[in-house]
């Protein structure tokens, strides 16, 4: 599952840093099995690994309504794909 920037480290079992097109820090607190915390700020995305995100999420949609998922349960996906080609147009490359 992919949370973008809300996320903190502590929570999901992998324990990784969340990734967002760039890196902001959210501002907000998110409460772990440790207590209220700071969110961290995400690690950005280099332009090429946006892009590659949104062709996985238009392929799990697809491969989401070919195995019977209504398309209104899909909508999410494209949504998010959009969202991340607007963000990959103007963040700078990372290095």
């Amino acid at each position: 599952m992919h949370v973008g920037s809300i996320s903190h480290p502590d929570n999901p079992p992998h324990h990784r840093q969340s990734i967002a097109p760039s890196a902001i820090a959210p501002g907000q607190k998110m409460f772990t099995a440790m207590a209220l915390q700071e969110l961290p700020t995400p690690n950005a995305l280099a332009t090429d690994e946006i892009k590659a995100t949104t062709q996985d999420f238009r392929h799990a949609a697809r491969r989401a309504v070919e195995a019977g998922a209504a398309a209104a349960s899909t909508f999410a996906w494209e949504l998010a794909a959009r969202h991340i080609e607007v963000a990959a147009r103007s963040t700078p490359e990372k290095r």
